[in-house]
């Protein structure tokens, strides 16, 4: 039967199902955001200027609990002149508010994260600022509670 349905099938299509099978199998890894996307948008961010924001930081896994929620979903985070000036209900030195307590920090966090070679990492960038809207990040390609989704929602200006 198998025999039967490569016949029926041309040439043209044989190599695109291999193609397509092979990045499966390999994982997809060249989806991976740049250190070129990466420095490109954290210049645009740089070019903003912007010192005085706020936003809410939502974490998304199935393995983590996230510590520094507020009464509703995310985190609550302020930025003072740069400055994280509130991550929710932790302190300013606590490990996830150095790591995303403000856009310059969450740039460094995406570079380590890249260090640490995960099987995949996909970001999306505002368009207009550069900040990382959305980190989606697979530290392992068998494991589906190995991903964790990272979220910059409400993003407002002060």
């Amino acid at each position: 039967m198998i025999l039967g349905i490569r016949v029926m099938l041309g040439k043209s299509t044989q190599k695109f199902i291999v193609i397509f099978m092979s990045l499966n199998i390999v994982g997809c890894s060249f989806l991976n955001v740049s250190n070129g996307k990466i420095d490109h948008s954290e210049k645009k961010w740089q070019a903003a200027g912007v010192k005085d924001y706020r936003y809410s930081f939502v974490v998304a896994s199935l393995s983590q609990d996230v510590k520094c929620e507020t009464s509703r979903e995310g985190i609550d985070v302020e930025v003072r002149d740069g400055r994280v000036a509130k991550f929710g209900n932790c302190g300013i030195n606590d490990d996830n508010a150095t790591q995303f307590g403000s856009v310059d920090a969450m740039f460094n966090t995406l570079r380590k994260m890249k260090s640490d070679k995960p099987k995949s990492i996909k970001v999306i960038f505002h368009e207009k600022y550069g900040f990382p809207e959305s980190i989606d990040v697979n530290y392992s390609r068998w494991f589906t509670d190995h991903r964790v989704q990272y979220y910059v929602k409400d993003f407002v200006i002060e």
